[in-house]
């Protein structure tokens, strides 16, 4: 059985899905996350995270969602240099699916995200069959 975790750090996201597309063109959720019902650290519905800056790492926020009323965010911490902060989702089945597709809503602080500051960066890892192949 083809197990994949996708790793993500981001800024803000506010639903994230695995999809493909039916052979009947409609679109078919292998996994979706809306944050809806997500609470830090007690129901993470099989997400991890990992936390390097004391100061600041993963909430749930209300405010300013794109769809629905709650998104997962990082605040920053200038004070204390670089974070590496991540949020991991739990294993997803994508045995017999056929270029699976991965989306997302994501914003960040158009300030500090762009030159000359460039502060934030977000990367996506996907490791197949859990890492094994």
């Amino acid at each position: 059985m083809k197990k994949s975790t996708i790793f993500l750090m981001l800024l803000l996201a506010c639903a994230v899905s695995y999809s493909q597309v039916s052979s009947s063109g409609s679109k078919v959720n292998f996994f979706y996350e809306d944050f809806e019902t997500f609470e830090i650290p007690n129901n993470m519905h099989g997400w991890s995270y990992v936390q390097t800056n004391a100061m600041q790492t993963w909430v749930v926020g209300s405010v300013g969602a794109h769809s629905g009323s709650k998104f997962i965010r990082i605040y920053p911490d200038f004070s204390l240099g670089l974070q590496d902060e991540w949020l991991i989702t739990g294993y997803i089945d994508l045995t017999g699916t056929v270029h699976p597709t991965l989306s997302f809503w994501w914003s960040g602080d158009r300030y500090h995200s762009l030159p000359p500051h460039n502060n934030v960066n977000f990367t996506v890892h996907v490791r197949p069959n859990d890492g094994a192949g």
